[in-house]
């Protein structure tokens, strides 16, 4: 086989494939660079090649991708959370999309689940209750953790936080909004359920005591409560 000697005559298919190797191993980062660009000119054509070419090394692609996850595992966790703090609405789609294209297969891994660890799932929930009974702030952190999901759901703003309903706490001197009692647990109350649009920020959240939260139910007040403050 002959290299390329700069004579158009006399090189071969051979010879321009390695030229081309030898240049690309010795320029990778303007190799990068074109490679970047190509892209970002055909989005349409390399997501249709890509696809392409998933489903034709699918099992292939999938090994070559858990060898390396098993072998960079801090890597790989530290990528995927800097890529989802980067790109939180993106992956929150995905998540949904995932979950309706694999809804059935879900809820039977679960249900599966549930029949076979029926003791750890019962010893889960007895230390989760002395977590409550021993930490009153468990039981407002999943409070909030349940709001948040159930606004994202409806796609309403959710940016409460722990530190917020602290805030919020102390800002009422620890007493219902709208009866001024002073129980031992008080409850996240929308002021605006989160049912009829309200949102699942602190502007519209106030303490409220149990009996006053069961009350009001999903109503909408005419005016705010007696002792609202906007924060």
């Amino acid at each position: 086989m002959s290299c390329y000697n700069g004579n158009v005559g006399t090189r071969t298919a051979e010879d321009i494939r390695t030229y081309t190797r030898l240049w690309q191993l010795a320029h990778p980062e303007r190799v990068k660079a074109i490679k970047r660009k190509y892209r970002l000119t055909h989005k349409e054509q390399t997501a249709q090649e890509w696809r392409v070419y998933y489903q034709a090394n699918k099992e292939h692609l999938k090994a070559k991708a858990s060898a390396y996850k098993k072998a960079h595992l801090q890597a790989t966790a530290k990528s995927k959370r800097k890529y989802n703090a980067a790109n939180p609405e993106r992956v929150s789609e995905w998540k949904k999309a995932d979950y309706q294209r694999n809804r059935e297969v879900r809820i039977a891994t679960v249900r599966r689940y549930a029949s076979t660890h029926k003791a750890e799932i019962s010893e889960a929930h007895r230390i989760y209750k002395q977590q409550r009974k021993a930490d009153p702030d468990v039981r407002a952190k999943n409070a909030i953790h349940s709001s948040t999901r159930r606004a994202r759901k409806l796609s309403l703003p959710a940016t409460f936080t722990d530190d917020q309903w602290k805030a919020v706490k102390k800002v009422y001197n620890y007493r219902c909004a709208y009866c001024g009692a002073k129980p031992k647990r008080l409850d996240q109350e929308h002021v605006i359920p989160l049912a009829k649009g309200g949102s699942h920020t602190v502007e519209n959240i106030v303490p409220s005591c149990p009996i006053c939260n069961s009350r009001k139910g999903t109503r909408i007040l005419l005016g705010p409560p007696p002792v609202r403050l906007m924060l």
